[in-house]
């Protein structure tokens, strides 16, 4: 995702056609094609872009820890670890034949990882953009996790909460030293589309141009260094801990994982 620092880089405006999309100062604007099917079936005058129905966006990111202004890096720790040792006990609980009361059977097994995984899904939400990440990469791998965290992973894709648009518009000023009035003619806070390392928001240019602004989420960066020497940590301590010999290579896992965050770090600061 490109930083919204580099939307205006100048007091002057520089732009270029780049098939589809508007670069403005170095930033890509998705342009809104007039003859597209949504123009045409949405000949308005009122200042409103009209929302795309088929996008689903959690309302906002408002409860989570993480989006909070006063959320610190020893409280994230706690965070991760506590999140951790409990999945760790509810996976070693659905796999152990002993603490089922009412006697084992696979089907008593595959719901009780079906719990597991809502669970799994619901607090990856908790922990914010980075987890969310693994979270979509890991749904992907079938052959490390069970079919049902899998299946519920897949949800991650395209259910993430959005940040609030004061939040947008803060970040924005802040990023370009300006207000979002006087960079956009027309600025929507309610997004289209909300992504765990940012989001989409409709706008037109002040020469009447509709285009789709994609705004990093606030602390990102912050959060992915903390996330990732905890991971780091926390894959050694598994690695060393497990008695007879780890069951999964906790390392080669780490560094799989590690590796992928680290291209979106370095794509994003």
């Amino acid at each position: 995702m490109v930083p919204t620092k580099e939307l205006m880089k100048s007091k002057g405006t520089s732009r270029q056609k780049l098939g589809s999309k508007v670069v403005v100062n170095g930033v890509n604007l998705v342009k809104r094609d007039s003859t597209s099917a949504l123009v045409k079936s949405q000949k308005r005058t009122s200042k409103e872009i009209p929302f795309m129905d088929e996008l689903k966006v959690l309302p906002s990111e408002e409860g989570f820890s993480w989006a909070e202004d006063n959320y610190g890096a020893w409280r994230r720790t706690i965070d991760i670890w506590t999140f951790l040792l409990i999945l760790r006990l509810r996976v070693l609980l659905d796999n152990a034949k002993w603490a089922y009361l009412g006697g084992f059977t696979e089907e008593e097994q595959k719901i009780r990882r079906q719990k597991t995984a809502s669970w799994l899904r619901e607090q990856i939400l908790q922990l914010g953009p980075a987890f969310i990440k693994l979270g979509q990469f890991s749904s992907t791998r079938s052959d490390i996790l069970p079919r049902e965290f899998v299946d519920e992973l897949a949800k991650l894709q395209d259910r993430v909460p959005a940040f609030s648009p004061e939040k947008a518009r803060a970040f924005i000023q802040s990023e370009l030293g300006s207000p979002v009035d006087v960079l956009f003619k027309e600025f929507e806070d309610r997004p289209i589309a909300a992504a765990s390392l940012g989001q989409v928001h409709r706008a037109v240019l002040h020469n009447g141009e509709k285009v789709a602004v994609k705004v990093q989420r606030p602390g990102l960066k912050n959060l992915f260094d903390i996330d990732l020497r905890n991971l780091k940590l926390v894959a050694e301590y598994f690695q060393r801990s497990e008695v007879g010999g780890p069951t999964m290579d906790w390392i080669g896992i780490y560094d799989e994982c590690s590796n992928f965050l680290c291209k979106l770090h370095d794509s994003l600061f």
